[in-house]
């Protein structure tokens, strides 16, 4: 998730993985990360399991499939 979140809004440190969110992710993209990482009980992991896969699933298909290819090459 980490490293799609900074595709998406920090291409060049895409790498950093958890490293600086707090610096180079929007607030707002902080505090749903942070939410879906802290987890009560099974039910709750149910749940942000499934908030989680619908988010990547969106924040991927936001992503530039050239951009991705691009870093890919770097790395």
């Amino acid at each position: 998730m980490g490293e799609a979140l900074r595709i998406r809004h920090n291409p060049v440190h895409y790498n950093f993985k958890m490293h600086y969110i707090h610096y180079e992710l929007p607030p707002k993209t902080i505090m749903k990360l942070e939410n879906l990482c802290f987890v009560k009980d099974e039910k709750d992991l149910q749940e942000k399991c499934h908030e989680a896969t619908k988010w990547i699933h969106r924040i991927l298909s936001e992503i530039d499939q050239e951009e991705i290819e691009r870093l890919a090459r770097m790395s």
